[in-house]
């Protein structure tokens, strides 16, 4: 599966806050399931299996809960790909571990944010805290507009490439006029 755009919401959706990632990526997937280049995947934890899907993206955005405490409940930032020692049968990787064990096997990886979500409760339950919930909310609208701001951007950079007669490797046919 290729895609411009990978959303991975990760975490434990049994022990409450834990799941925020998952609950975004759950309230995402509906709007953008037939979005042509925008792939939203809900994940336990990030595992080594994710790289190809990582490596046939131009961006990803990762979401988790955190334990640390936020100034504004929520925070976007950009990561980079990370190399060191890796432990054989590591199952569970930060997101700039992951994308350093991406770059390392497929030669390539995306852009990469991490959106953190300050989580409150950590105990076994599916529901989460009035301010996590929040925050869900916050952080899925933002990332709705993130979406389309590039989509947006994709399609006015077609346009415009298209307009100085490059077609960007997309099937157009050529029109030919008498």
């Amino acid at each position: 599966m290729s895609g411009d755009l990978l959303i991975i919401g990760y975490g434990n959706p049994q022990r409450r806050d834990d799941g925020c990632g998952f609950r975004v990526a759950g309230r995402l997937h509906p709007m953008f399931r037939e979005t042509a280049g925008v792939r939203i995947q809900s994940v336990h934890q990030l595992d080594p299996g994710l790289t190809e899907d990582l490596a046939s993206a131009r961006e990803v955005v990762f979401v988790d809960a955190t334990v640390l405490d936020l100034k504004r409940g929520r925070m976007w930032r950009r990561i980079a790909p990370e190399s060191g020692f890796l432990p054989l049968g590591t199952h569970h990787l930060r997101p700039s571990f992951l994308l350093g064990l991406t770059f390392s096997i497929w030669s390539r990886c995306p852009h990469a944010w991490l959106v953190s979500i300050e989580g409150h409760n950590f105990d076994f339950g599916e529901e989460l805290s009035p301010k996590a919930a929040e925050s869900v909310e916050k952080v899925s609208r933002e990332i709705v507009s993130f979406i389309k701001t590039k989509t947006i951007d994709k399609r006015a950079e077609f346009i415009k490439s298209y307009a100085k007669g490059k077609r960007g490797g997309l099937p157009w046919p050529s029109v030919q006029t008498s």
